[in-house]
């Protein structure tokens, strides 16, 4: 079984790992997350291969916060279904809740042979929301 990476980072080493080019690899798909007031200089790629999100990281909801809804979690089941034949490559600020909980996700969902990155691979932050709207969109999306 060929090996696919799934990669969790903060933004800044994101950034650091794909300096030497401004392409989505060939076989990659990306995550992207920004905080709702953040400057959109996180979202450094585009395209049917990248999917950006805007959500704090947060776990109910709180006056002046975006948080991660419904539909965002049909959209990244989507897009994962769609391109779980590519490494994937997913960021947020910090890179330990939010992408986190989308990283452990794939990798508890997904039967493949997953290269983790070693620094981001136990899931002791993941934002416990993310992950369990994603369970619940994965369930209502594709039934068994």
């Amino acid at each position: 079984m060929k090996t696919q990476r799934l990669y969790c980072f903060s933004f800044k080493a994101f950034e650091y790992y794909f300096e030497r080019t401004m392409d989505v690899p060939h076989n990659a798909a990306i995550i992207s997350i920004c905080s709702s007031g953040s400057e959109k200089e996180y979202h450094i790629f585009h395209g049917d291969r990248v999917l950006n999100l805007d959500f704090d990281d947060i776990t109910y909801a709180m006056d002046g916060y975006e948080e991660f809804t419904k539909e965002m979690a049909d959209d990244v089941v989507k897009f994962i279904e769609k391109n779980i034949d590519k490494d994937f490559y997913i960021h947020c600020s910090a890179g330990i809740s939010r992408s986190q909980a989308i990283t452990k996700f794939i990798h508890l969902n997904y039967d493949r042979n997953w290269e983790l990155n070693p620094r981001n691979s136990d899931y002791l932050f993941a934002n416990g929301m993310v992950y369990q709207m994603l369970c619940e969109a994965h369930r209502k999306l594709y039934p068994r």
